[in-house]
């Protein structure tokens, strides 16, 4: 599989090409503006025998076409705004991820420079000197990968000032051809070439697992692992008194494995995933085609990987603990990274996230995560059928500026006079896309609390939002939101009528948004004082609200 990303620049380039018409546009329609207006400027003033301007009807036609054209050179400027915007975007996002390849890189070649110190993986010298390779391989490759994003970063960069991208890009063979070295499909797991390896650094003198019989695993001779043992050179000894050690038969292990079951196998796939640069679901997949499994030790501290066979003497019986669902996935990947909510910028631009994501949570659900901008279109497109695509683009052009830099704006036009606000509105007038159905929550932020009880008390039990405004579906964001300030308001609503989920869409998809119409379509909310809670440690006052 090969990455040309032949797509990105045909989406920059029709940027580029749809501004650049768009600019000739406008440069011809302010040479015809220029020429009305001095035709306008130009006509004299006389009157017929009944005292009426002779050239009234000239006047009026041409202030019209002044007004029309006025109009068609603004929707074009927000129109060229908006691709722009597009292709800036593109670039920020092409951006983030070099950033994220070149740590990859970093990391890769720091494996390799220190490969002969690799301890938690149980290979003899030459799967170690095949680990030095494959880092250097991964080093060379993510420099290259991050070139070429850079490449394409200042490629849409361009692209919004109107230039077209003509030339090259590298192409990037795809990192699953990097498989981990030790191992064979099949059969023990363990590659013939380190057979006489670990023949030569066998644990003790004496061939057991571990120091001694009381550590050590009782295995049969006649059994599978028996045999596999007898092969590598380790028989198996008698299980005395103290749990087994598998450090010795192990192929890596990883630390604080935690809990049991289908949580340790998640939690265990995706800490070697991280430390081998592979993704979790490589990891699962290379577990089970080598016949591997997870065993935490007595202590819960640590789990080995070991051949299932060996795991089933050892344990009397072939049962098996569950796969972990996707959720389970998810989470693991989140606690080996050290990501928290508030990290959604990073993590988001990982594919392995976005896959986990998609695994999670079902469509209906809405994943979080930022669409694509044709996929916002396509969106406007079934929220208002019949629309033509320019429209379409026009109206997610203005709900992704709300999403940013125009929230202000948006938000306090109380009127909705704003073209951006009107094409937003179309949406919420839409009967294709339902209110969210869920709890939501809006955060707020004031100098003090007595403010907050003042501004509730004025509110007389209905609290309005003027203009179209954002809640958050995640309790969190909205408390995030509230902390801006000495002191905050989160008001929780249970019963959405009106508001949309609009994640997919913002530029800020990690706030879980869920965006009202206010006061444009709604009665506001009806402020329940009863449940009014303030939390002095958190500086935060709590507030029930129900839409009315």
């Amino acid at each position: 599989m090969e990455e040309t990303h032949s797509a990105e620049v045909q989406q920059m380039n029709k940027i580029a090409t749809d501004i650049n018409v768009l600019q000739s546009e406008i440069q011809q329609s302010i040479i015809s503006l220029s020429d009305l207006r001095t035709q306008l400027q130009n006509l004299p003033f006389e009157t017929d025998e009944n005292g009426y301007d002779v050239y009234q009807n000239r006047r009026t036609y041409l202030s019209a076409q002044i007004a029309s054209l006025e109009e068609l050179v603004d929707q074009a400027n927000r129109q060229k705004q908006g691709l722009s915007n597009e292709a800036h975007t593109m670039a920020a996002i092409f951006r983030q991820k070099a950033w994220e390849v070149e740590q990859k890189a970093a990391k890769a070649s720091g494996s390799a420079a220190q490969s002969q110190r690799i301890t938690n993986v149980r290979f003899g010298s030459a799967a170690v000197s095949e680990q030095k390779k494959l880092a250097s391989q991964r080093s060379s490759h993510y420099t290259d990968y991050a070139a070429v994003l850079n490449t394409l970063a200042r490629a849409a960069e361009d692209a919004a000032t109107g230039k077209l991208f003509t030339g090259g890009i590298q192409t990037i063979s795809d990192r699953g051809e990097f498989n981990h070295p030790g191992l064979s499909s099949g059969g023990s797991g363990l590659a013939e070439n380190d057979l006489a390896d670990r023949k030569e650094n066998r644990g003790s003198p004496e061939g057991v697992w571990s120091a001694g019989e009381e550590n050590s695993v009782g295995i049969s001779q006649e059994s599978m692992a028996g045999a596999m043992l007898e092969e590598l050179g380790i028989p198996g000894s008698s299980y005395q008194k103290a749990p087994p050690d598998f450090a010795s038969v192990a192929h890596a292990n990883v630390e604080n494995a935690m809990a049991r079951g289908a949580v340790m196998i998640a939690e265990a796939d995706a800490r070697l995933a991280k430390q081998w640069g592979i993704t979790g679901e490589e990891m699962a997949d290379y577990r089970k085609e080598n016949g591997l499994v997870w065993r935490a030790d007595a202590d819960g501290q640590n789990a080995y990987l070991i051949p299932e066979s060996i795991s089933d003497e050892y344990a009397g019986e072939k049962k098996r603990d569950p796969e972990p669902t996707p959720e389970l996935a998810l989470n693991a990947y989140m606690h080996a990274h050290h990501y928290r909510v508030n990290d959604y910028p990073v993590y988001s631009k990982d594919p392995e996230w976005q896959k986990l994501n998609r695994a999670a949570y079902s469509e209906s659900e809405m994943p979080v995560e930022e669409w694509p901008f044709d996929k916002k279109i396509d969106w406007v497109c079934k929220a208002i059928p019949y629309i033509d695509e320019a429209s379409a683009k026009q109206i997610a052009n203005s709900m992704v500026y709300y999403s940013g830099t125009g929230y202000n704006r948006i938000h306090w036009d109380k009127e909705g006079n704003l073209p951006e606000t009107k094409d937003i509105l179309k949406v919420f007038d839409s009967k294709y896309i339902p209110a969210y159905k869920g709890p939501i929550y809006r955060g707020l932020s004031f100098a003090s609390k007595k403010k907050i009880i003042k501004v509730l008390k004025n509110y007389k039990s209905v609290w309005k939002e003027d203009g179209i405004t954002s809640f958050s579906r995640n309790k969190s964001v909205a408390e995030e939101f509230a902390r801006q300030d000495k002191w905050g308001l989160v008001l929780s609503c249970d019963n959405n009528k009106s508001a949309i989920p609009f994640w997919n869409i913002s530029a800020s998809s990690w706030e879980e948004e869920v965006l009202s119409p206010g006061g444009h379509r709604n009665n506001g909310w009806r402020i329940n004082y009863d449940s009014i809670l303030i939390d002095n440690d958190k500086h935060i006052v709590y507030a029930d609200v129900e839409e009315i």
